[in-house]
């Protein structure tokens, strides 16, 4: 084999190394979750303080994934911090979710599993002063909390296994920004 060829596949191998980054996953948790075919609607129970994971069948018809699951803070009376979850949203593979409880100024992150439905015991991260929304940036490396009473925005980095870390908080212009 030449010199001139071996330098010549050295380089086509050296460009096609450089494309595999833009090909990984992001880097929100390890595995793609497998929903029902139709999908999975996720709904936030704000009296109960918890979290109803359905699945979406033919023709746009619902069917529970088990029961509902706390965000971490609601008691059995259906009062205290926690009761009052607001806003979802998940990873772009779909294996982690955010909830933002507004009573309890926290972030409830849930695994996801198999079948879609949230797992139970989330984690349980603290934001600004009355969460309201959430929103997964498309690559899957940031989140971000609206938070109402504080009139900012929170930004998490998300870690490999879905845990966000926040790094900063933005002033809005608005009076409770959801």
């Amino acid at each position: 084999m030449s010199s001139v060829f071996r330098r010549a596949r050295a380089a086509v191998l050296a460009a096609a190394l450089l494309c595999i980054p833009a090909l990984a996953p992001s880097p929100a948790a390890a595995d793609p979750v497998l929903p029902p075919s139709g999908g999975v609607l996720y709904v936030t129970n704000a009296v109960s303080g918890d979290v109803s994971s359905l699945a979406i069948g033919p023709g746009g018809t619902l069917s529970p994934l088990g029961t509902p699951v706390s965000t971490g803070g609601c008691t059995l009376e259906g009062t205290g911090p926690g009761c009052t979850p607001r806003g979802i949203a998940l990873t772009p593979n779909g294996a982690t979710a955010y909830v933002v409880n507004s009573d309890s100024s926290t972030l409830a992150v849930f695994r996801v599993g198999v079948r879609g439905a949230l797992q139970p015991h989330p984690l349980l991260v603290e934001t600004g002063k009355e969460p309201w929304g959430a929103t997964v940036a498309p690559n899957g490396r940031t989140l971000y909390v609206t938070d109402t009473a504080d009139r900012t925005i929170s930004a998490y980095r998300i870690g490999a296994d879905g845990t966000p870390s926040r790094f900063a908080v933005f002033r809005t212009t608005s009076n409770h920004p959801k």
